[in-house]
This record gives structure tokens, C-alpha cells and sequence, in this order.
């Protein structure tokens, strides 16, 4: 229900924006968007068949982005599509349940995706800082555990994305946090008799060059 919630507040600031659009001609940039992202992943609905293992999210793992943004903007508010190459992922734990002592080695989820973000920014304080927030789709190239590819992942997910911006010139800098919309089916450790579902956040720090 809180997903549906995130979505509502976003198609009620989108309409906000269009009241204001109306009023002035929106000016085009691009140009290119580079950064770091700071990922990490929670475990919901385990199944296992083996009831003294326990899965939990283990460290943040750092990955990186980069692609291209546009931005139209009027004189309070833009509109801001990206399509960016990202790496994401996480860390799983696997423990003994009634020692909580480590089973192996930590295993290492990463993601290698096609990021297509669709920002709402508004300028509160004149033409540097502003306020973001959107919805993002995710197309996995690639999804991997220690290296070898699980099996049927979801290869579409949603996420939703907020923040701050400030912008310098043609430069600009953004710190956002991503969330997930959409669960991921990880069948990775059906061999062992588990599965689970996992969502996964990230915080997001990008440096962009306007070209115009």
C-alpha cells in the first residue's frame, strides 16, 4: 500500500507542475550525468526448507552510473528524463538461525541495468537549489551472485526516486534516494531449498554538464 501511496504523490505534483507550465515556454538542456551510488537490499517472504539457515542483507555495496539527462524547464519547475547505464546490487548473509553463526562466504548480488528516471524538479529558492522527485524503470542486462547469473530474474522493475539538486552554471550536482516499487523473485538458493523476495535502495550522487 505504500508503494501506491509514493505514486499518488507523484501524479498530484505532476499536475501541480502543468498548472504552471501552461503559464511560460519551457527551455531544452542536455548533456552528460556521471556518479556513485551507494546500494544495499532487504530480504521479505523467505521459504525455506531448511529452518536452521537464516538470510539477511548483509553490507552496501558501491557502484557507479552514467548516461545522458535532458531537462525542460519553465521558470519554477522541469521535467527531467535520464537514460542511464548503472551498477547496483548488494550483500546476503547466510547464518546458522539458533547460533547466528556465518555458513560460507557473504554472497555478493549485483545488477548491471538500463536506468530510464522521469524527474519532477521544483525551484523553491530561485534558479540553484531545487527539490526532485520521480519514478524510475529498470531493465536488468544482467543479474549475478558471486558471479554466476540467476536464473528467471525479472528482467523490468519500477522504483521511485527523491532529492536535492543544485546547479552552478552549467554544472550541476544531485544527491537522490531510490527506492524500490517492485519486488525481485530471488531463486538463486532454490537449490538449497530457499527462496525470498528482495528490494533494493541506493543513494545516488551524480555531478552533470549542461551542453546548452
Amino acid at each position: 500500500m505504500l508503494h501506491y501511496k509514493h505514486l499518488f504523490s507523484l501524479i498530484t505534483l505532476l499536475g501541480l507542475m502543468n498548472c504552471s507550465w501552461a503559464q511560460s515556454v519551457p527551455k531544452f538542456s542536455y548533456g552528460p550525468r556521471v556518479g556513485v551510488n551507494y546500494a544495499n537490499m532487504t530480504i521479505e517472504d523467505v521459504q525455506s526448507q531448511i529452518n536452521s539457515r537464516k538470510y539477511s542483507a548483509g553490507d552496501a555495496v558501491l557502484g557507479f552510473h552514467a548516461g545522458i539527462f535532458t531537462r525542460f524547464r519553465s521558470q519554477q519547475y522541469a521535467i527531467a528524463p535520464e537514460i542511464l547505464f548503472s551498477t547496483t546490487g548488494g550483500n546476503i548473509k547466510v547464518t546458522d538461525a539458533s547460533t547466528g553463526q556465518a555458513l560460507g562466504d557473504v554472497q555478493q548480488v549485483r545488477f548491471t541495468r538500463l536506468d530510464v528516471p522521469v524527474m519532477l524538479n521544483w525551484f523553491p529558492f530561485g534558479k540553484i537549489a531545487r527539490l526532485q522527485a520521480g519514478i524510475v524503470g529498470s531493465y536488468n542486462i544482467s543479474s549475478k551472485v558471486n558471479d554466476e547469473t540467476i536464473p528467471d530474474a525479472k528482467s523490468f522493475a519500477f522504483g521511485y526516486q527523491a532529492g536535492i539538486g543544485v546547479d552552478i552554471s552549467k554544472i550541476f550536482v544531485d544527491l537522490r534516494y531510490e527506492g524500490s516499487l517492485t519486488q525481485f523473485q530471488n531463486d538463486y538458493f532454490q537449490s538449497q531449498g530457499t527462496t525470498f523476495k528482495q528490494n533494493n535502495q541506493q543513494f545516488i550522487l551524480s555531478v552533470g554538464y549542461s551542453l546548452r
